[in-house]
């Protein structure tokens, strides 16, 4: 079966600096789906709990892949910045992927 990207959605803090951001999905996810988030952010960011970290890169902002499997009905995840710093972010759940894709980073 191919990969599909059953829902996503992207946000942004603006011009604010919060201390976390609320990562939410449009609705709860299906089990056993993957969800992976990427944060952008003027701080460094703590993986968030029951995630993996798959890749970091700071070029004068830190990029952030996170991801898990869901054990469904999860709708909104939280990323905390080491700082009140603001930020933006996407997040999908995806069906039919294997659950550990990750194969090396650079």
């Amino acid at each position: 079966m191919a990969a599909t990207v059953v829902q996503e959605q992207g946000g942004t803090t603006g011009a604010t600096a919060p201390a976390s951001y609320t990562v939410a999905l449009p609705g709860p996810t299906t089990s056993g789906n993957l969800v992976v988030i990427v944060v952008v952010s003027d701080a460094t960011v703590s993986t968030p709990s029951g995630f993996g970290l798959d890749k970091s890169q700071v070029n004068s902002d830190g990029h952030y892949t996170f991801s898990k499997t869901t054990a469904g009905g999860e709708a909104s995840f939280t990323a905390t910045p080491g700082v009140s710093a603001a930020g933006v972010w996407w997040v999908a759940e995806i069906s039919g992927l294997d659950v550990s894709p990750l194969d090396q980073t650079a």
